[in-house]
């Protein structure tokens, strides 16, 4: 599972080489809201990230679906590779789900890549608050 995870990290900094909208002056520093979050299920998902160097840390919570969603809070582990604009975060739930994320920084204000739960894929973007 980290090889894979390693692997997609890999894939997305050679792939944001060639991308123009990539840049290494953007921070991933900030408050972050999964792009769904105006569903009308609901659900939602927020980030707090800060980074040191090439490490990532942060906090966040996530609301579930319907009348008796429940509030999950997030804590947030991982690195980012700032000259490619790329990372890989770990967001695990206090409810012990544990979810990988792999991603590039679309500058100024987008974050879009991958996540991982068990052997599920999904595409996950977040704007900047």
């Amino acid at each position: 599972m980290r090889l894979v995870f390693f692997l997609a990290v890999t894939a997305l900094a050679l792939t944001s080489a060639c991308t123009s909208d990539l840049s290494p002056r953007c921070p991933i520093d900030g408050s972050w809201s999964w792009d769904s979050n105006n569903n009308p299920g609901g659900s939602s998902l927020y980030l707090a990230l800060a980074s040191v160097g090439d490490s990532v840390v942060g906090v966040g919570s996530a609301t579930g679906i319907g009348p008796s969603s429940v509030v999950d809070s997030v804590t947030v582990s991982g690195r980012y590779i700032p000259h490619a604009a790329v990372f890989g975060l770990t967001l695990s739930y206090r409810s012990g789900r544990i979810v990988t994320y792999a991603a590039g920084l679309v500058c100024p204000d987008k974050l879009q890549g991958t996540a991982q739960e068990n052997s599920r894929e999904y595409g996950l973007a977040f704007h900047r608050e």
